[in-house]
């Protein structure tokens, strides 16, 4: 073999690597910006993405506040109890209950939860199943 047909063959192979190797990179990249993409993982995976907005939305929304005790004179509380504007409630009567909001927020928790432990239970099955595919147990003599 001839020295040029050996660099001919050198630089063949090494086109080749080039371009196997731009194929791989872009590949690389696109499964890069798909893996970057928020619209992949609510495609992929809506339940746990509702469950995970709701709990950054119940994280970012501050807490009622509690209006302050206080602890008026005698005349002030003469003069809002004139003005109509006096409310007495004893200290133990804080419970407030829950309106419709309240209970259609539980509502749709419950049925999140539910819903994204039975999609759990799905995939794992199927998991579960293509696992014993890949690997079939081997046939022990009885």
């Amino acid at each position: 073999m001839s020295d040029t047909d050996e660099r001919e063959q050198i630089h063949n192979e090494m086109a080749r690597l080039r371009d196997a190797l731009h194929d791989d990179v872009q590949e690389v990249a696109r499964g890069t910006r798909r893996m970057a993409d928020w619209r992949f993982y609510v495609r992929r995976y809506p339940w746990a993405c509702v469950g995970a907005a709701f709990a950054v939305g119940f994280l970012l929304v501050p807490k009622r506040s509690e209006p302050e005790a206080l602890s008026p004179d005698v005349d002030t509380l003469l003069q809002l109890a004139k003005d109509r504007r006096l409310v007495i409630r004893p200290r133990g009567d804080r419970h407030v209950s829950g309106g419709m909001l309240t209970r259609l927020a539980e509502t749709a928790v419950r049925v999140v939860v539910s819903q994204a432990a039975r999609q759990a239970g799905r995939h794992l099955i199927e998991r579960c199943a293509a696992s014993q595919e890949d690997h079939p147990a081997p046939n022990r003599p009885r």
